[in-house]
């Protein structure tokens, strides 16, 4: 395969079968059974064959084209075997990546609705919970305690002004007052 301009040929030549290529021009011309038939050459485009073995001659410049191009469609199927197994772990890492993205998708979607659950809480006044049930009942019971603590309060008698001697009773001092004012005292 030549561009036609690469080797100085003209559309004229492609007819009148002139042209030869390089490896034919330098065998001698018992060796040569490479013609260029107007059957041989495809027509259109920029990239002309040329130069195309008749069957039952020998052509060792094709022959070394032809190893040498198997040995390169070679190398190209084994870099194609090796991108083809990288390409498949790079499936199988992407497919970890993505599945640990949704993962972390999820978590990140729970977390968001459990923030907006605790705002709706906090903006809403609810009713009464259980802490402010216990809170109402700590208040009422300490109201009780109070009022009796006052109950007790108002059995009690203050006495002041008396003055206190050594080794005297209490007891009797208080008891002798409480029939002076008139009260008795069990």
């Amino acid at each position: 395969m030549f561009h036609r301009q690469c080797v100085n040929l003209k559309n004229d030549a492609r007819k009148l079968n002139k042209w030869q290529c390089h490896g034919c021009k330098t065998r001698s011309p018992s060796e040569a059974g490479v013609s260029a038939t107007p059957g041989s050459l495809s027509s259109g485009g920029t990239d002309t064959e040329l130069g195309e073995v008749v069957p039952g001659t020998s052509d060792r410049g094709s022959c070394d084209d032809n190893i040498n191009l198997a040995s390169e469609i070679k190398l190209i199927r084994e870099q194609l075997t090796t991108i083809a197994r990288e390409i498949i772990s790079f499936r199988e890492v992407i497919s970890k990546i993505s599945s640990n993205v949704d993962e972390l998708n999820n978590r990140v979607g729970d977390i968001e609705k459990r923030v907006i659950h605790l705002e709706q809480r906090a903006a809403d006044p609810q009713p009464q919970t259980t802490d402010s049930k216990l809170e109402d009942t700590l208040t009422e019971l300490k109201c009780r305690l109070n009022e009796r603590d006052q109950d007790l309060l108002l059995k009690d008698i203050e006495i002041s002004g008396v003055a206190e001697v050594k080794g005297e009773n209490s007891l009797h001092v208080v008891t002798v007052l409480a029939t002076k004012i008139g009260v008795e005292l069990d």
